[in-house]
């Protein structure tokens, strides 16, 4: 994982970190953003640590963080996520509001200071179950899965599935007497 402080940031190009707002700001930071993490792999977590009592605008939230994030999910050979870490209640709401506005499917795993998690923007109840699940475990695969809930094989592994394409798990195989197996991984584990 690789952490990144948005207080760093907004010291290099001269700005406050206590309000983050306006798209011009935001894609100033998306830039500073984006030259720390191309010399890094896009298989990896990237924590963007935000500082304690900050508001952030829903037109910043999109400029950065759901931009970052578009990023991961689309990207082929890419298997990272961004989570966003000491986000406000406030900050929270206008990250919601910029995904509904959009009407995006980008849910994001979020930390608070004292390291719990929570999930920004919307997952259906299946598949937050089943996070909550591979978060309990550390580690998942779909026999287990199935096993757990008692699920057809296919539909255990269809969430895992669906929950790494939104970048919410991350992935390994090994190859097994039965072929190719999955692994699934909670990011904070």
């Amino acid at each position: 994982m690789i952490e990144i402080s948005i207080s760093d940031i907004c010291r290099k190009i001269q700005v406050g970190d206590r309000i983050l707002v306006t798209r011009q700001l935001g894609e100033q930071v998306f830039e500073q953003i984006t030259d720390l993490i191309k010399q890094e792999s896009l298989s990896q977590a990237i924590i963007l640590i935000f500082p304690k009592e900050q508001l952030i605008d829903p037109s910043f939230a999109d400029e950065t963080i759901l931009r970052l994030q578009k990023q991961f999910i689309g990207a082929a050979d890419g298997k990272g996520t961004i989570i966003v870490r000491g986000l406000t209640q406030d900050s929270i709401h206008n990250l919601n509001a910029a995904i509904k506005y959009q009407n995006l499917k980008i849910p994001l795993l979020s930390m608070t200071s004292e390291k719990e998690w929570d999930i920004v923007g919307s997952l259906e109840q299946s598949l937050r179950e089943t996070l909550d699940l591979v978060a309990k475990h550390t580690r998942l695969t779909a026999p287990e899965l199935a096993q757990i809930l008692s699920l057809a094989i296919n539909t255990a592994s269809n969430r895992l599935k669906r929950l790494y394409d939104l970048r919410l798990v991350r992935r390994e195989f090994e190859i097994t007497d039965n072929g190719l197996q999955y692994i699934y991984y909670f990011w904070l584990s």
